[in-house]
């Protein structure tokens, strides 16, 4: 099911994990996935709250009274969702049908009328439908049109950033950030990269990898032989190696170069074929893939979807190329 969630909502679960975590609890209660939204300052959460007067540190006091300690001495790899946790997360997937955001999460929270996240709202002083109200009102202003540039006008960057990452591409980057601290590393290297790439499964990458019959359990056992298990002992903020940098920045010259604003998963996959080095190239070369199919599928999916940086579907098939 996560496959379909955005890099925000990732990073949104995995603040509500530590929050678990430093509470002391076996399970991410729906109290615990409240507070991780709120983790994200510019976020509908915090913003909400913020309007209503509830400052982050007020949030988390609440919790805390209400809750208390779990007293389980739990590793991060073996926490669990709740029932209720998880009740919220399917409802917020039904009700989007493409990458689920963080603000979606929010929503089947205060929907869900979950009773630790009602206490929690009740014990700040308000009322469930308060903070539904504040919620639509800035989630509606945030999706008022506004004046776009004309081609004339518009200044397109020189180097990548990531706020040129479609939805698809930011939740690749933190499904590789995820993988990273699996394994206990503090880098993010070419072989996560490539893993995320997998497990956005409704991505174009995802779409031309499975195509090509690249397998995300293969990639895997290939990655976890490559790199091994780190020390898991650094704290802080996971960054990217300079291989992953370069990778980005030649995805966004390959999707300049298509007059795309954006980054998709595609431009990332032909960023990866383009490096000589690495371990993804290492993993590609294992498993024997054909790059040059692969980078013809992805030319093709963009061809069949003018100005898309990232086309939902692939190009049929050319009836030529299989005789």
């Amino acid at each position: 099911m996560l496959e379909k969630f955005s890099f925000g909502a990732i990073q949104a679960l995995n603040a509500a994990r530590e929050e678990a975590l430093r509470l002391e609890f076996s399970q991410v209660d729906s109290d615990h996935l409240f507070l991780g939204l709120a983790h994200e300052r510019q976020g509908l959460t915090a913003r909400t709250l913020q309007k209503l007067g509830v400052e982050h540190r007020k949030l988390r006091l609440a919790v805390e009274h209400l809750s208390g300690r779990g007293y389980s001495l739990t590793r991060q790899e073996d926490l669990v969702f709740s029932a209720a946790t998880l009740r919220a997360l399917a409802r917020a997937a039904r009700a989007r049908p493409t990458l689920v955001e963080s603000q979606d999460i929010l929503r089947a929270l205060l929907d869900e009328q979950e009773p630790a996240v009602v206490g929690v709202i009740r014990e700040l002083g308000l009322e469930v439908d308060q903070v539904r109200a504040m919620a639509e009102a800035l989630d509606a202003k945030d999706s008022a049109p506004t004046t776009e540039p004309t081609p004339e006008t518009a200044v397109v960057p020189k180097h990548f950033n990531q706020r040129l990452l479609t939805p698809a591409g930011q939740s690749v980057l933190g499904y590789a950030h995820a993988a990273s601290r699996f394994y206990g590393h503090t880098i993010v290297g070419t072989e996560q990269l490539l893993s995320g790439l997998l497990y956005v499964r409704m991505s174009l990458a995802a779409q031309v990898l499975a195509a090509n019959a690249v397998d995300v359990l293969e990639v895997e056992a290939v990655c976890a032989r490559l790199i091994g298990q780190g020390s898991g002992t650094a704290e802080g903020r996971v960054s990217l190696s300079r291989w992953v940098e370069q990778v980005l920045e030649q995805a966004w010259e390959h999707a300049k170069r298509l007059k795309h604003d954006h980054v998709g998963t595609g431009h990332i996959l032909m960023g990866l074929i383009d490096l000589d080095v690495g371990g993804a190239l290492y993993i590609m070369d294992h498993l024997d893939l054909n790059l040059a199919q692969i980078r013809y599928d992805v030319e093709q999916a963009f061809a069949a979807a003018p100005g898309d940086p990232e086309p939902e579907e692939l190009a049929p098939a050319d009836p030529a190329l299989a005789e």
